[in-house]
């Protein structure tokens, strides 16, 4: 089990809470966001119909398995695959999981 280092993740986030520029850019985004929008997104998203592979990290602890359930369950074709030792950034965590999960779901 591999968890990106404390450097690698401070570099990601530490330019929001430095560089007042990245973030006015990130709340101009976020003000941007309709919420209208969003909610009608999940019905658009149940019309899909190609394999969908929802991969999730189990050890998340602000978006829980759970939610990542709930996701996969509105495709009509989906795998919902828990990986262990991953957090929100899956890919950063256990790329390789995310790589055999959709491999195994095409």
């Amino acid at each position: 089990m591999t968890n990106p280092d404390a450097e690698y993740t401070r570099s990601v986030f530490e330019p929001l809470r430095t560089d007042p520029a990245i973030r006015d850019d990130f709340v101009a985004f976020l003000d941007a966001i309709d919420r209208t929008e969003l909610a009608g997104t999940t019905p658009r998203l149940s019309r899909l119909t190609i394999p969908v592979s929802v991969v999730w990290g189990a050890d998340d602890k602000a978006f829980r398995p759970a939610l990542g359930r709930r996701l996969a369950a509105v495709f009509s074709q989906a795998t919902f695959t828990a990986v262990r030792g991953a957090r929100t950034f899956v890919a950063l965590d256990r790329p390789q999981a995310v790589v055999d999960a959709v491999v195994a779901g095409a």
